[in-house]
């Protein structure tokens, strides 16, 4: 994860429209793999301020996860970390 994170800024550099939106959760999940969770819920409001209407039945449909119990487990990190239920 700590390698991850340089990574996801330097994507910021470039992104547009929603790959802004999914760098930040990528970046909100890493920080929290590593226990920083000042900087992972900032992720997620970073996230939900470049795309309002970020909720997690938007995530729940937009994602095509094959592994059920992952998919699961990804949004119940982001509703913890603050991506709204509705």
């Amino acid at each position: 994860y700590e390698e991850a994170i340089p990574i996801y800024f330097k994507a910021l550099e470039s992104a547009k429209g929603f790959f802004v939106t999914e760098i930040h959760l990528g970046l909100a999940i890493a920080y929290d793999a590593l226990g920083q969770d000042d900087k992972a819920q900032a992720a997620i409001r970073a996230a939900i301020e470049s795309y309002p209407r970020l909720t997690i039945p938007y995530l729940r449909n937009f994602q095509r996860y094959k592994d059920q119990d992952y998919k699961d487990r990804w949004l119940a990190n982001l509703k913890r970390l603050g991506v709204p239920e509705e």
